[in-house]
């Protein structure tokens, strides 16, 4: 007989009958018995507790059987072998395979007792035997036809959960049908509740049995009550006494007085998507054979379920998507690679000037709309559409009806599972088109009338700065017309500045660029002329120069001289009143010099410092210090001395701190 090292204590009690054997010799019986049904195809394939289930307790009963006296009643093996039938078709045990375990389980006792049995009387062991076989009998009988009634039930319930899906593909219409064909399956089922997950929370989606009762508003956390806590875990449970159980949290159920209630988790890919259950009025407990059709039912309607939200979802989204078209905000139409439309919105209709009907008869298609030169790029565009699902906007084309091109932006995407056809979208540009014309045509003028001015302007204003400079060199001029002299003097100075800066502007528009001549010298040599100039032409303002480091480079001193004015004279501008200005020439590191100007005025706000370097922009709204208006070219002039020298210009401007603009040189 095999040996079993963990139930050595057990050889020491000798066995007085089989009934004894089987109770004291249980758990080798089983352990035997368990060695042998892993070697069977179907049980290579079970874990260990599912092999085992409740064939312990079935010997039990078996063995009390063995042990009475009188015909064989059946009743005492309780409901155990419609327990493990029940179990063997939850896992898909055919029929075959459950008979093969029970004759195993019965060769493996016969062959373990017949070697302990060997010194006892023979007629006591044939009398026990036979009692045995017949205690086994009624085990496969009580197990077959347990699980033969709940196979074809079950077969009947999914039959009848095919014609409950069939023809529908709405939630709302598929979870009553299913709620019903439970009712009608299982008699002691009074109510079916079905609640669907959203997000965090779970609600009632449907509830047949106590309807008016349970409100389709009802909904709870994940980890919430009784189908909060099924949610959260992912496995069944189930209370006998649910009206006076602290769990559920609907009151409806407890006063109702439901008793017994059943639930089960509705799982998908994994996920949890909602909660099923079932409740009686009259028993504190469901049959093996009721949870079993009950979870079988679910994990079918479940698929059933997972569709039917995702055709209900994809209704919404056309739903959705067709409001979108019909409100006609820009022109789609449904395009197929062979250059049909298939359906056009109003908007897309009256772009070209088409009927819906010249569309959808195939008289008019996307490519005959399409003039021949965008006819490759547009093989290109469908091409990359076809094979990504989808691509960016592009500008192209359309034939209006009467022949003139309407300009447009299309993007088009596929269809996932047909990538010849798709949606396109459609933007006019007409009016965007025409303003950019419009916008190119006023630049344009702009830019040859500033030219012109900036020209034609230069000579006479020469003549009167050389005229100024005549007059200051008399002794005899009164000190009146000294002064006066002295201003006209200034003011040439800065009006040459301005057209200096409208010229350097038009040279820039039209592509000529700002020109610069390149020779080493010293930066702080072009500061103090530049500084020296603005004193000059500005007498009143505080301007001071300060220099560090070597300051040695290769620039064009003119150009950078023109940069420090105007960055000096924005400063006396837009500078605090009795405040100095600070040009500073920082050659501390060998690869760049910088050159920075400060004034203490009020701060750029963050919107004007991101264009302050764009032609016509002012460092500040409104009017300078002077109470003048500025073109607004000097900073943009400044930037493009900067680059043409391979620097760069940033301001920082902050309040209490003032502002600073610093342009980087490379050496």
């Amino acid at each position: 007989m095999p040996t079993f090292p963990e139930m050595e204590h057990l050889e020491r009690q000798e066995p007085s009958g089989l009934a004894d054997f089987l109770v004291l010799w249980r758990e080798p019986i089983v352990l035997a018995w368990e060695k042998r049904m892993g070697r069977t195809p179907h049980g290579e394939r079970l874990s260990e507790p599912a092999i085992r289930d409740s064939v312990p307790q079935i010997l039990e009963a078996v063995a009390g059987i063995v042990r009475a006296s009188g015909p064989i009643d059946s009743s005492e093996l309780a409901n155990l072998p419609d327990l493990h039938a029940t179990h063997r078709l939850d896992l898909g045990i055919r029929l075959e395979d459950l008979l093969g375990e029970m004759a195993l389980l019965r060769s493996t006792i016969i062959e373990l007792y017949g070697q302990h049995a060997q010194d006892h009387e023979a007629a006591s062991v044939f009398r026990e035997l036979g009692r045995f076989q017949l205690a086994m009998d009624a085990v496969v009988l009580r197990s077959v036809s347990t699980y033969t009634r709940a196979r074809e039930r079950t077969l009947r319930a999914l039959d009848q959960l095919s014609e409950a899906a069939l023809g529908t593909g709405e939630v709302g219409t598929f979870l009553p049908r299913l709620m019903r064909v439970l009712q009608e399956t299982t008699e002691s089922i009074d109510e079916v509740t079905v609640l669907l997950r959203e997000g965090d929370r779970l609600r009632v989606r449907a509830s047949v049995g106590l309807e008016g009762e349970i409100s389709p508003n009802f909904s709870l956390e994940v980890g919430e009550g009784f189908a909060g806590t099924i949610a959260a875990t992912g496995k069944p449970l189930l209370l006998h006494d649910a009206s006076h159980d602290p769990l559920p949290r609907s009151r409806h159920l407890k006063e109702t007085g439901i008793r017994a209630i059943y639930g089960v988790p509705l799982i998908a890919k994994d996920q949890v998507i909602g909660v099923a259950h079932i409740g009686s009025r009259s028993a504190y407990d469901f049959s093996e054979a009721d949870k079993q059709l009950f979870r079988v039912m679910n994990e079918r309607a479940t698929s059933i379920l997972v569709q039917a939200q995702l055709v209900e979802e994809l209704k919404i989204r056309e739903a959705r998507l067709q409001r979108f078209v019909d409100a006609d905000v820009v022109g789609v139409f449904r395009w197929r690679a062979s250059g049909e439309i298939t359906y056009a919105n109003q908007a897309f209709l009256d772009l070209v000037g088409r009927s819906l009907e010249d569309v959808s008869s195939g008289r008019v298609g996307w490519k005959q709309l399409t003039p021949p030169e965008f006819a490759e790029a547009d093989g290109v565009y469908l091409g990359e559409v076809m094979q990504h699902g989808s691509h960016g906007p592009r500008e192209k084309a359309f034939f209006h009806a009467d022949g003139h091109r309407v300009p447009v932006m299309v993007a088009a995407t596929s269809y996932p599972d047909d990538h010849t056809q798709g949606v396109a979208f459609v933007l006019d540009l007409t009016v965007q088109k025409h303003a950019q014309a419009e916008s190119m045509r006023v630049a344009h003028f702009r830019e040859r009338v500033l030219g012109i001015v900036g020209h034609d302007l230069r000579n006479p204003l020469t003549a009167i700065r050389l005229g100024a400079s005549s007059l200051l060199q008399r002794e005899d001029l009164p000190v009146g017309a000294m002064r006066t002299v002295q201003r006209m003097a200034s003011s040439m100075s800065r009006m040459e500045r301005i057209l200096g800066d409208l010229l350097d502007f038009t040279r820039i528009r039209i592509g000529e660029g700002i020109t610069v001549r390149m020779a080493p010298g010293y930066v702080a040599q072009a500061a103090a002329h530049a500084v020296e100039e603005m004193s000059a032409s500005r007498p009143r303002a505080d301007v001071r120069l300060e220099v560090e480091g070597n300051d040695r480079a290769r620039f064009d001193s003119q150009r950078i001289v023109q940069l420090l004015v105007n960055l000096v004279d924005n400063a006396i501008k837009y500078g605090g009143p009795d405040t100095p200005v600070q040009v500073s020439i920082d050659g501390h590191d060998s690869q760049v010099v910088r050159l920075s100007v400060h004034n203490d005025g009020p701060p750029i706000s963050p919107d004007a410092a991101r264009l302050i370097f764009d032609p016509f922009q002012r460092a500040a709204q409104g009017e300078d210090a002077s109470g003048s208006r500025s073109l607004g070219l000097g900073l943009y002039i400044v930037d493009q001395i900067a680059r043409a020298h391979g620097g760069s210009t940033e301001v920082h401007s902050h309040e209490g701190d003032g502002t600073t603009f610093t342009v980087t040189l490379p050496r």
